[in-house]
């Protein structure tokens, strides 16, 4: 496949560390008839103070694999966590119980050394008991970014707020292709940026009728009224061996 697809007081944002009171910024609603929704889930998970529901997104990259962000999932038991189906995570009933979670080996929690981290290795594999249910199907990695550039049309999606839960999409664009040697850089448009909850979702194309996954939603940067500058994505291309070592996808 050819993919080879600020003098400012900020506020960080981890895309699963926000206010309730604030899905994607800007996104819609997606259908259940989309590529997006057939490949696009979100996590949810067991905790001391209940049941937790789309507290990150991924992609479906095997029958019994999902891609996501580490910081989503390192140091969380496997057997607390729930893949949940369905384009409402907050009514979904379908969910299939995680068996296994493998966090990238040069993650490191970013702590207080954000904005100021590169090559941070931010992505997890979070593998699944039961299989796909009917109508889903995995995403495509794309193997190169090589035909994309700076201001190239991309994809967002996930079940972040301020839409908590609904699987949300919109169109953004590439700031950055070489944010580091690993990331790479969107444009923190008001219209379309990833909010809390979307941490783990995909930045991707659609393909004849399929996604796919150029980058995973890492971290965001935003300014003191809380207003987008930008947001980090880790690059699959530059992971692929990494992700084959661990999981045969499409």
């Amino acid at each position: 496949m050819k993919l080879k697809t600020k003098a400012i007081s900020p506020l960080l944002l981890l895309f699963f560390i926000t206010p309730s009171s604030l899905a994607i910024n800007g996104g819609s609603p997606v259908a259940w008839t989309t590529p997006m929704a057939q490949s696009i889930i979100s996590l949810s998970e067991n905790t001391a103070q209940g049941f937790s529901r789309s507290f990150c997104s991924g992609t479906i990259i095997s029958s019994n694999a999902i891609l996501s962000a580490a910081h989503c999932l390192a140091g969380k038991a496997p057997q607390n966590i729930w893949v949940t189906f369905g384009t409402d995570g907050l009514q979904s009933t379908t969910l299939k119980p995680a068996t296994q979670i493998f966090i990238h080996p040069r993650y490191q929690v970013y702590g207080s050394r954000l904005p100021n981290v590169k090559d941070n290795g931010d992505l997890a594999i979070l593998t699944f008991d039961g299989g796909l249910p009917f109508g889903y199907r995995p995403a495509l990695l794309a193997t190169s970014l090589q035909d994309l550039k700076t201001k190239s049309p991309v994809f967002i999606a996930g079940f972040g707020i301020p839409n908590h839960g609904i699987l949300s999409a919109c169109q953004t664009a590439i700031q950055n292709l070489h944010f580091s040697n690993t990331e790479i850089e969107l444009y923190g448009f008001s219209s379309c940026s990833p909010n809390g909850g979307d941490s783990g979702g995909p930045t991707y194309l659609i393909k004849n009728n399929r996604v796919v996954v150029l980058a995973i939603h890492n971290w965001g940067w935003h300014d003191e009224q809380s207003q987008p500058l930008y947001s980090v994505e880790a690059s699959v291309p530059y992971y692929l061996e990494w992700l084959h070592s661990i999981v045969k996808t499409p």
